[in-house]
């Protein structure tokens, strides 16, 4: 059984370009990118990335959850945000009115960099609407009660199950960010990707 082993922080940086994707992303460079970290093997591997994404959310006792969520066959990597800071909102407004945004998945040694693109967001309306309404502490709760009860395992064997998933919900290989807006100065290392600058849509599960 392979379950959360360590929670590293996403945080948004610009993005400083590369030169191997050149000049398919140059237009975002300076933009806000959201940059996360994965240590499984199953993310470790050539050309193209193959893996789909979703933006979704989850309730807590605290509060809502935003979700980013990658998903390579039974492996998953999900970043967690508050859904009630209004920075998240603040950068979406950003991101949907270029129509999409750059992100920079950092492995050992190269990264997964890929262009998303910015979807209908009518789902997460009523997220927006109360941003503001709870403070950190409020989240932190949230993310440790997600861990505890292990609700992202849960939550992919859900995700998976429409696909007929008939393995143990135990092979599921589960990875989490908490993406932290208070890391400042951070920036990309210059990595060798491992993905063409493809653009691949977000949907939503609402």
């Amino acid at each position: 059984m392979t379950d959360v082993i360590k929670i590293p922080f996403a945080f948004i940086a610009p993005y400083p370009g590369s030169a191997e994707l050149s000049p398919q992303l140059d237009r975002f460079i300076g933009e806000p990118c959201l940059a996360c970290f994965v240590q499984s093997p199953n993310w470790v591997s050539k050309m193209p990335l193959n893996a789909s994404y979703c933006l979704d959310a989850v309730d807590t006792s605290e509060g809502p959850v935003f979700m980013f969520v990658w998903r390579r066959a039974h492996s998953f990597v999900f970043v967690l945000a508050d859904a009630l800071d209004e920075r998240l909102w603040t950068l979406f407004t950003q991101w949907e009115r270029r129509g999409s945004y750059v992100s920079h998945m950092g492995l050992s040694g190269f990264a997964h960099i890929h262009e998303y693109q910015i979807q209908d967001m009518g789902a997460f309306v009523y997220l927006r609407a109360a941003a503001g309404k709870r403070d950190g502490s409020q989240f932190r709760k949230s993310v440790d009660e997600i861990l505890h009860k292990n609700l992202l395992r849960t939550h992919a064997a859900e995700l998976l199950s429409g696909d007929g998933w008939e393995h143990a919900i135990e092979e599921i290989v589960v990875e989490a960010n908490v993406l932290d807006f208070d890391i400042n100065g951070a920036e990309l290392v210059h990595t060798r990707p491992s993905v063409s600058a493809s653009s691949l849509s977000a949907s939503t599960l609402h």
